[in-house]
């Protein structure tokens, strides 16, 4: 099982997960470029780099598959793209509150998110370098991952600090289809829609999230 945290995260947040899973499975987690103690990325990135990366790490480490994915925020358009990549090395995906290909457009049209939106707009801005457009760009061309088992676990409700109730109305409404975009990539998906959470699932929830990974892991 490969753990791929989100946008700058240097995976530090899956303490309450690899425990319960790793009598059923090896569970791998790594920083990417630019994250935790990794090196600086050496280019600009894109989802397809960093899963190319990824694969080469695997490989180098040692640890063939076949592998189920877990993708939270940012860390879903890696997996899905991984997934695209290697579909015979990946027997099912996990989408944690996983990042809609639509979002760094739905961020820029939000003017409390102007921050964010700059950072998205420049790599230079950000440690990982990610492209965050045109790497987002290429994950909507993907159409099909067949029907590799996919769950796509989201919060029920998004931040509303900072924003008007008809903004966070709206966000709430794209992200929504987002979910049902990324649950429409395989012809063996469901959505799970998780209350009393923030962002970080693996962290607010942790037994819901193993328990949907056991599931996949059959």
């Amino acid at each position: 099982m490969l753990l791929l945290a989100g946008w700058d995260d240097a995976g530090d947040k899956w303490g309450d997960i690899e425990p319960a899973i790793s009598g059923r499975a090896r569970v791998c987690s790594y920083s990417r470029f630019g994250t935790g103690e990794s090196d600086a990325p050496p280019s600009t990135q894109t989802f397809a780099t960093q899963a190319t990366d990824l694969h080469e790490l695997l490989d180098a480490a040692g640890e063939p598959g076949p592998y189920v994915l877990v993708g939270h925020s940012f860390g879903g358009a890696e997996a899905v793209t991984f997934a695209s990549k290697y579909p015979d090395e990946v027997t099912g995906l996990l989408l944690l509150d996983a990042s809609p290909t639509t979002w760094p457009d739905v961020v820029c049209s939000v003017p409390a998110y102007e921050g964010g939106c700059a950072v998205m707009q420049d790599p230079t801005l950000d440690p990982e370098e990610l492209d965050v457009f045109p790497a987002f760009e290429a994950v909507a061309a993907i159409t099909s991952l067949g029907d590799a088992p996919m769950t796509v676990m989201t919060a029920a409700h998004r931040d509303p600090q900072g924003i008007t109730p008809d903004e966070l109305a709206r966000l709430e409404t794209l992200w929504a289809e987002g979910m049902e975009r990324w649950a429409g990539l395989s012809s063996l998906s469901s959505i799970v829609i998780v209350e009393d959470t923030g962002h970080h699932i693996e962290v607010d929830q942790p037994q819901l999230v193993v328990n949907e990974l056991l599931e996949l892991l059959g």
